[in-house]
């Protein structure tokens, strides 16, 4: 009942609305765009206005709003919040510095004439919840190239509403509401149907980064892409929404925005590998922030000695510091000896050549490794011949006991 109450109130200011200022509150705010707008109150017990012209009829000596301009739905004033229950007569005629004008979501009427002669205006978008434009309100904006709505249908007051607009200039509507829009706006025929929704992507600061969009939604495919790109000596962190996708893939159902996050710092990849990664295992490969101090080592399996490093550097544990991306190698041998010997009592061999069948280990402990140095068996062997299914083709390395492992390709 309150918004059928404010809705026939709004109806009867767009026809009477000069006098009903009288009665009433006039006061000034910033729209978000920075213009100044004026906004009536008819009654202070309530929290409802009314963007209005400052002299009821016109801007008189007042500075009429020019460029993009957002028309809010809600207004702070004295720490009270008010909202905009539409646009009165005559609130912005011919005011033609006007370039493209967004109307918010929560504003439901348009009254008489209220953009008339508005001859700057390239395009508009309205609303949501706008449910009614009445006469004359956007004649004679014969530079429109484009109108979008958001709303599922609008009604006009009459044929007058966009007289003198092009009617071949494209209308984009809500999906499947193409047909709602034809039969209610009869003075256009180039309807397109879209996502209604909109997405803004910015950096938390500018000068740490910029962010990228890219992806046109359509009424198929809501999806878009949001690239964070990190200026020099930053990093990007994370989303607002705690997501460290980066490129991320997002699929519009709303209006959404996107801050990316970035903090003081290059990013550098410190990456440890072994040459031969059957002899040996490396530790410390990642991702760090710049002069961050990295712990790397490298731990040769039984039977192998850790030699050096690529650079020289002897010692298998070392510190390196991420200056830049860098890959350290760390190079082993062989040790040969009684290990040797003693490995020739088992017999390791495959079969199919998918498992791998172990021989003559029974009481013996058994591991086994994939290339990348994973453990992928670690147990007692518990007969005299025990067959063991890998995960997937490749090399592996196995090991029994502290003797010298024994690579075996399983296809």
């Amino acid at each position: 009942m309150k918004r059928i109450k404010y809705l026939l109130m709004t109806i009867a200011m767009m026809v009477y609305g000069v006098a009903i200022h009288a009665q009433g509150t006039i006061f000034s705010n910033y729209a978000p765009t920075g213009q100044m707008l004026w906004y009536f109150q008819a009654n202070e017990a309530v929290d409802s206005v009314w963007v209005v012209a400052p002299n009821a009829y016109d801007w008189g000596t007042y500075t009429k709003p020019t460029g993009n301009l957002v028309i809010p739905d809600s207004v702070v004033r004295y720490g009270t919040t008010y909202y905009v229950q539409g646009i009165l007569s005559y609130a912005f005629k011919e005011c033609s510095g006007l370039r493209s004008v967004v109307i918010s979501n929560g504003i439901p009427t348009i009254g008489i004439d209220a953009f008339n002669n508005c001859t700057g205006m390239t395009d508009i978008t309205f609303g949501s919840q706008t449910k009614l434009i009445n006469s004359s309100a956007f004649k004679n904006c014969s530079r429109l190239e484009w109108i979008k709505s958001r709303a599922d249908f609008i009604l006009l007051s009459d044929s007058t509403v966009f007289e003198g607009v092009s009617p071949t200039i494209p209308v984009y509507v809500p999906c499947n509401r193409g047909m709602f829009y034809n039969a209610l706006w009869s003075h256009f025929s180039n309807y397109i149907e879209t996502i209604p929704y909109t997405v803004t992507a910015t950096a938390d600061y500018s000068w740490k980064g910029t962010v990228e969009v890219t992806g046109t939604p359509t009424c198929d495919s809501a999806f878009i892409k949001l690239y964070a790109q990190p200026n020099s000596n930053y990093h990007f962190e994370s989303w607002n929404d705690g997501n460290t996708d980066n490129p991320r893939v997002v699929e519009l159902t709303s209006d959404t925005s996107f801050v990316a996050n970035f903090a003081y710092g290059d990013l550098y990849t410190i990456t440890v590998v072994a040459a031969d990664p059957t002899m040996g295992t490396v530790s410390g490969s990642g991702v760090y922030e710049a002069y961050t101090a990295v712990s790397i080592s490298a731990t040769p399996f039984s039977g192998y000695r850790f030699v050096r490093w690529h650079d020289g550097y002897t010692r298998p544990e070392r510190t390196v510091y991420a200056l830049q991306d860098t890959t350290y190698t760390a190079f082993f041998e062989s040790t040969q000896g009684i290990a040797d010997m003693e490995l020739q009592k088992v017999r390791v061999t495959t079969v199919h050549s998918k498992d791998i069948v172990v021989s003559g280990a029974d009481g013996k402990h058994l591991k086994i490794y994939d290339a990348m140095g994973r453990m992928v068996v670690n147990e007692v062997v518990v007969s005299d011949e025990s067959t063991y299914k890998m995960p997937s083709a490749g090399l592996y390395l196995v090991q029994i006991d502290a003797l010298m492992p024994k690579k075996v390709m399983v296809r």
